[in-house]
Formats: structure tokens, sequence, C-alpha cells
């Protein structure tokens, strides 16, 4: 496995911002709200250690934090924040054992530290825990429901991204990109149903603005796996590991045969090539056709119409935040 290592090209730099300190507001939320209700109901069972040793591992806590301040900051608010958390994790152990990634956050990945059939087992129960929490917390079925639904959306989308080809269309990409946004929609969606200030209208669109918010999150990612990423990220690991991204396709779309031909042949998922070697195959080519500009650029454009959507929110405090949130992701 390649270990990510930081870069210092200008090339790269050029993309670098460093976030606000809306994460720090998130990570409290968690701490104070989040993380007590998660050790009452999976540290002392045994089967959802898996579970909770990869909730522990992260570090972006946008989940909880957002359903418990849109909820208005209720108990149940808090339930829906635990559940997005468990949910999540539930996700990326399943993704984890599909790609056979032995790290995860620089740690190793649950189904490598705990075995694969302890950690298949717990994954397989995360579903019956986290609607169990949302009942003991009387939320209803509708929102159960729709917990499911996402779950199985977002399942789904991890398992399409690994069968994409580099001949798969931007536009295919971005739709898979939605779904697999599906649980960070859903605390959304859940959190903001509870808060009675909030009217349908601007529940609404406040959906809406989930909705591309998610997509963007997931261009972000793209993007940082190829210029830069936190000291435990893994760098080029979706082009070394032959994971199709928005930004891959794009330069696919756009670049003619030769140099489709050089990625496919040099670069394209040979895990065992040196980061730095991959790096300074693929900048060149992708400054050729302009295509981290564009991605970028993409990005920026998603960002201003999610904002634009919820300025008619009376509610001061929650459209400032959601502002503040959408701004994070405008830069790499």
């Amino acid at each position: 496995m390649r270990q990510f290592k930081k870069p210092n090209s200008p090339e790269n730099n050029k993309y670098l911002i460093h976030m606000p300190n809306l994460r720090k507001e998130f990570c409290k939320i968690y701490k104070e709200h989040t993380k007590p209700i998660i050790k009452h109901y999976l540290d002392r069972e045994p089967n959802y250690k898996p579970i909770a040793y990869t909730i522990y591992a992260g570090k972006n806590r946008f989940r909880s934090g957002l359903s418990y301040i849109l909820s208005g900051k209720k108990e149940q608010g808090k339930a829906i924040g635990v559940v997005a958390e468990i949910m999540w994790a539930t996700c990326l152990i399943y993704d984890d054992i599909g790609d056979r990634d032995i790290l995860r956050r620089g740690k190793l990945s649950a189904w490598k530290k705990f075995g694969l059939l302890w950690a298949v087992h717990s994954a397989a129960l995360g579903l019956d825990v986290s609607k169990n929490l949302l009942r003991d917390y009387g939320l209803d079925n509708k929102i159960i429901k729709s917990l499911e639904k996402n779950f199985l959306l977002t399942l789904k989308s991890q398992i399409e991204q690994d069968c994409f080809f580099l001949s798969t269309s931007p536009k295919k990409i971005l739709k898979n990109y939605f779904n697999k946004g599906a649980l960070g929609k859903w605390s959304i969606e859940a959190g903001v149903k509870l808060n009675k200030r909030i009217s349908k209208k601007e529940q609404e669109l406040i959906n809406l603005f989930a909705v591309d918010l998610s997509i963007v999150a997931q261009i972000k990612n793209d993007l940082q796996d190829i210029v830069v990423g936190p000291e435990t990220a893994l760098c080029m690991r979706d082009i070394g590991e032959g994971i199709v991204t928005y930004p891959i396709a794009i330069f696919y779309q756009r670049a003619n045969k030769h140099d489709k031909k050089i990625f496919k042949e040099q670069i394209w998922a040979k895990k065992n090539l040196p980061i730095e070697k991959t790096q300074k195959r693929v900048m060149p080519l992708f400054k050729k056709y302009n295509v981290l500009d564009y991605c970028h650029n993409t990005l920026q454009r998603m960002v201003i119409k999610s904002s634009n959507t919820i300025k008619t929110i009376k509610d001061t405090e929650i459209k400032n935040i959601l502002l503040h949130w959408a701004e994070t992701y405008k830069s790499i």
C-alpha cells in the first residue's frame, strides 16, 4: 500500500487553501453529544467493535454536526447524527473489504484489524442497530425507511464505481456521486424535518442544497487524491488502483488517442508505481487538457449554485452555517 507523501510542486500547491474552523464546531458537537451515545450503543457489544473502531478513526464529523444543528439542537437530532456515523462506518467497512484495502485513514481497516468474518458480521448489524436507535428516540417509520433506502443507494454507488471503465462518461460519474452522498443527504433532510422554525418550502431548499453539496464533496475528494491530502491519506490512490473518478473521466473524454494510450499503459492501475513517478506522468497530461482547472471550476460553480438556493432562508444561524459549510468546498 502506497503511503502519501506531501507534494511540493507549485502546480499542486496553486489549488491549496485551508478549511475554515467549521470542522472544529462539528467535532465539538460530536465529542459532547454524539460520541457518548455511540459509546452507549456500541462499546458494550463486541459485535459492534469494528463499526465503533471505524467511527472513532474518523475526523470529518459534518454528518452528526449538521443534523444536530439543523434539528434545532434536539435530542432526536443527536440520534440522527449517531446513525449517520454508524451507517457511514458500515459503508466504509464494506468498501474496504470489496477493495481489499488494508488501511483506512492511516490505520488498519476494520477487516484487517478484526478479521474478515468479524468485520462482515459487524457491518451486517449496522442497519439493525441504527433502526433500533432511531426507534428508541421516538423517530417515525418514514425516517427509518428513508435511512434504509439511502443506505442501499450508497452501497450500490460503491459497487458501481468499481465497475466503471475509463470510457465512462463524466455525467454518469456525477449521477453515481449523487447516490454516493445519499447518507449525508439523509442526515440533513432528517435533521431539518425536526425543526419547526423551518417551513416546508425552506426544507425543500435545504434538501436541494444537500444534493448539490453531496456531489461537490465527491469532486473535492477526487481532486485531493491528485494534488494533496491529509497526512493519513493516500495520494494518487484512485489512479493507482484503477478507480474511475470525475477528473479521470474528464481527461479521458478530452485526450487524444496517443495520450489515452500513454495513460492506460504507463499510469493506469499501476499499484506498484511510486507516487513520485505517477505524479510526474499524470500532471503534465492533466495540465495539457486543463483537467484540474475544469474540475475545480465545476466544483466552484456548484457551490455558488447551492449557496444561492438557501439564501432566502429566514433562520440566520442555520443559513450562515450552511453557507459557511458550502464555502469550505470551494477550495482544495
